[in-house]
C-alpha cells in the first residue's frame, strides 16, 4: 500500500497520526464512511488472519 501511494516507511506514523486528528476532530464527517469500512474490513481481516 506504501508503493501504491507513494508513502516511505518513516512517514507511516505521520500519516496515521494526521488521519486519527482529523477522524477525532470531525466525528461527523468520518462516521458515515463507518458502514462501508465495516463492509471492507470483515473478508480482509479474514484474509490476513487466514494466511500469516
Amino acid at each position: 500500500m506504501t508503493e501504491l501511494f507513494k508513502i516511505q516507511g518513516e512517514m507511516l506514523p505521520a500519516v496515521t497520526a494526521i488521519t486519527i486528528l482529523l477522524a477525532t476532530s470531525f466525528p461527523d464527517f468520518f462516521n458515515s464512511l463507518a458502514p462501508s469500512a465495516e463492509t471492507i474490513s470483515l473478508p480482509l481481516m479474514q484474509v490476513f488472519l487466514k494466511n500469516p
